[in-house]
């Protein structure tokens, strides 16, 4: 979040914009919960999807693997996207 806020802000006032729209994406991994599975994965672009699918499944006692590994690949791949736009927004 904090990568996401300093590429992607300018000042206080849009960084503030921004935290309220960031806070109704994190409340989607949540209501994933409610949805059935095969449209479950829509709400996979979300990186805080993957560890809690992680959550629901270890608490019924269902592996996960797939999960840890799917999650792994997009959290990487966010913070990859993060750090190249941070690294051009502080070099320009």
């Amino acid at each position: 979040m904090a990568l996401f806020l300093a590429s992607f802000t300018e000042n206080k006032v849009t960084g503030f914009a921004m935290m309220k729209l960031m806070n109704a994406v994190q409340i989607l991994p949540v209501v994933a919960y409610f949805v059935p599975l095969p449209a479950q994965l829509l709400f996979g672009i979300v990186p805080a999807y993957w560890p809690m699918k992680m959550v629901w499944l270890a608490a019924d006692g269902r592996p996960y693997g797939v999960y840890l590994v799917a999650g792994l690949v997009v959290n990487v791949a966010a913070v990859g996207l993060l750090l190249r736009r941070f690294d051009r927004v502080v070099h320009r």
